[in-house]
């Protein structure tokens, strides 16, 4: 038996808010929502490259994102994936610690 399960792809760049610049090696964490419910699930986590962009092929659903770098403070936001889809690339602006 083979099961088919279309895939998306949840692509994104991590830049800094204050200059706009790139963010690499960041700590990128997927979380998925099971559907109809609040529970959540992992995926594995990956780093952002050295233009700061990160990319991971998923099952289409909604993903709670979260990113860490030493010297920003944490974000978390949320995207969604289509099946057999590329959305547009998700721009994460990490605020540098100790900025207003």
């Amino acid at each position: 038996m083979t099961i088919d399960i279309a895939m998306g792809t949840l692509a994104g760049q991590v830049v800094s808010a204050g200059t706009g610049e790139p963010v690499a090696d960041a700590i990128v964490s997927i979380d998925g929502q099971e559907s109809d419910s609040h529970s959540f699930y992992s995926t594995p986590t990956t780093r952002s490259g050295e233009e700061g962009a990160f990319e991971s092929r998923l099952a289409p659903g909604r993903y709670r994102i979260k990113i860490q770098k030493e010297g920003f403070a944490p974000v978390e936001t949320t995207a969604e994936v289509r099946p057999a889809a590329a959305g547009a690339p998700v721009e994460i602006r990490l605020r540098p610690v100790g900025a207003p």
